[in-house]
């Protein structure tokens, strides 16, 4: 197979992007908890994640430029984000919530409002100055070539670039992915902290109760 090509996602890979969050946000099973909480199917989902990515607005895991994709014959075939907490010292969870709120339908924002009991155990707060990934997705028929690895990597030496450099770098996964903590454990990460919800209802709207913080130092 000919090489892979690393670069940074822009305006001409916007759907692809969307569909990295899409898929991501199911964690390998059939639950979109991000889609489940604002009450939309996958498709409607996906078409506001690309109107908000058309924003390019930086700082969050909504952020066209946070992604690195990794593309095989003109086509991208995987991608992963990250960034810097903090952006203009303004945390990833308002500017998110400022987009959403902007290009969700109102009245799904206000039914999923309704329903933040059900995750707020599992919601863990981002570390002001830290490096964090969020969303990575490798097409099926290119899962054996690593390159969840790699895009790791590229993201590991992009913050090591950084002025100031991050201390450290961060992820969230869901506990019952086990292949990606097993890929994130390769490249040096440690489960440092587990977040749980006793809520019921947890569980039928995203894919798993339990979510672990993870990280490695730079």
């Amino acid at each position: 197979m000919d090489d892979f090509i690393f670069k940074r996602a822009t305006l001409d890979d916007v759907e692809f992007v969307a569909e990295i969050i899409t898929e991501a946000e199911k964690s390998n099973t059939g639950r979109n908890g991000l889609a489940n909480l604002f009450d939309l199917s996958d498709n409607d989902f996906k078409r506001y994640i690309i109107d908000i990515l058309n924003e390019e607005m930086d700082g969050c895991e909504f952020s066209l430029s946070n992604f690195i994709l990794a593309f095989h014959k003109g086509e991208p075939v995987a991608g992963m984000g990250g960034w810097v907490e903090g952006f203009e010292d303004m945390p990833s969870s308002i500017i998110k919530s400022n987009l959403i709120g902007y290009y969700f339908p109102r009245e799904n924002v206000i039914r999923a409002r309704e329903k933040l009991e059900i995750v707020k155990d599992i919601q863990i707060p981002r570390e002001m100055g830290t490096y964090q990934l969020e969303y990575a997705y490798v097409k099926k028929e290119y899962t054996g070539y690593f390159l969840f690895n790699d895009l790791d990597e590229k993201h590991f030496e992009y913050a090591l670039g950084l002025t100031p450099k991050p201390k450290k770098i961060q992820g969230h996964v869901f506990a019952s992915n086990k292949i990606v903590l097993k890929l994130y454990e390769l490249e040096g990460f440690k489960v440092v902290k587990s977040y749980h919800s006793d809520n019921p209802l947890t569980k039928e709207y995203y894919p798993d109760d339990t979510v672990l913080l993870i990280e490695k130092e730079l």
